[in-house]
């Protein structure tokens, strides 16, 4: 039977990857999601977004760098996009404690109980990525 700090130790080591992983998807779901100010003033966008490596298309998630979808023909680049300065995402317990209990073949209760310890209900972290921002040719200030 393992010893229950070893567990405690690899229960909060998996936690802190999955944190940051989940931060980051959340991070670039969010800021490439258009705004209805985005599309009043073009009609359609296309902006990427990526956290970590974790990358999203207006507000879609694409675990696969290779299969997300082509900026569309006649779509320009603009100035919009750049650094997202660091931004503070809200990560519920519940779905780290999802994650690290499968990753480690381990019982949500058990997971739970360590992580609620450590953490409480809601974890904050503090992360930055980079968008792209495309618009339809003649609409943007390319």
């Amino acid at each position: 039977m393992p010893d229950m700090e070893d567990v405690k130790d690899d229960v909060l080591s998996e936690a802190e990857s999955a944190i940051e992983f989940l931060a980051n998807v959340h991070a670039a779901e969010a800021w490439s999601t258009p705004t209805d100010q985005d599309l009043d003033d073009f009609g359609e966008v296309y902006i990427i977004a990526d956290f970590g490596g974790e990358i999203a298309v207006n507000g879609d998630y694409y675990p696969d760098y290779d299969k997300i979808p082509p900026v569309p023909r006649g779509f320009v680049f603009t100035r919009r996009g750049g650094r997202v300065p660091t931004t503070e995402e809200e990560i519920s317990l519940e779905h780290v404690i999802d994650l690290v209990a499968r990753e480690l073949g381990l019982r949500e209760v058990v997971v739970g109980e360590i992580l609620q310890e450590e953490y409480g209900e809601l974890i904050y972290r503090s992360i930055d990525g980079e968008t792209e921002f495309y618009v339809p040719k003649g609409k943007g200030d390319e």
